[in-house]
């Protein structure tokens, strides 16, 4: 488990492209290609539903890149994080 903030984890995504393993609520261990670059997130996809996002929560929402969508995850689920540039 990884023991980082809700702002290191918005910052690291927003800096970086990661690879995040993290538990979803039905109990599976995902890995997904993960990234809050706007220069890494597809001309057309809109940013604003981030920008909204309650910052109070626990759920972050990020742009998959192996998806082309963004998802959301909890951060109390986090296994691990590794910036992969």
């Amino acid at each position: 488990m990884t023991t980082m903030t809700r702002t290191e984890i918005l910052e690291t995504l927003r800096n970086n492209r990661t690879r995040i393993s993290y538990t979803k609520a039905n109990g599976e261990t995902v890995t997904r290609t993960a990234t809050l670059m706007e220069t890494a997130i597809p001309e057309g996809t809109t940013t604003s539903e981030i920008q909204s996002a309650d910052t109070t929560s626990d759920a972050v929402r990020y742009y998959d890149l192996d998806k082309s969508a963004y998802r959301t995850f909890n951060i109390n689920n986090i296994r691990s994080v590794e910036i992969i540039s």
